[in-house]
């Protein structure tokens, strides 16, 4: 499905799957658990991520909260 940023996680997953940074304007769409791509047209900003190894609905959702928060962290300092 189509995702909306800058809201809070439902309670069972562990956080923002777009990450800290993500508002109201970003938006997503995750595949099965392997794949995520996000783009926030305010930062200028896509991120696409796969992989090859599928994971239970909790962990794919902190394995793409731990990528996008380390996407957001690293344009802090520029």
């Amino acid at each position: 499905g189509f995702y909306l940023g800058g809201l809070e996680p439902p309670p069972d997953l562990p956080g923002k799957e777009m990450g800290w940074g993500s508002s109201i304007r970003s938006f997503a769409h995750f595949g099965m658990n392997t794949s995520m791509a996000w783009g926030d047209r305010d930062a200028e900003l896509a991120v696409v991520f796969t992989s090859n190894k599928m994971l239970d609905k909790q962990r794919a959702s902190r394995r793409y909260m731990e990528l996008s928060d380390a996407v957001w962290d690293s344009l802090v300092d520029i």
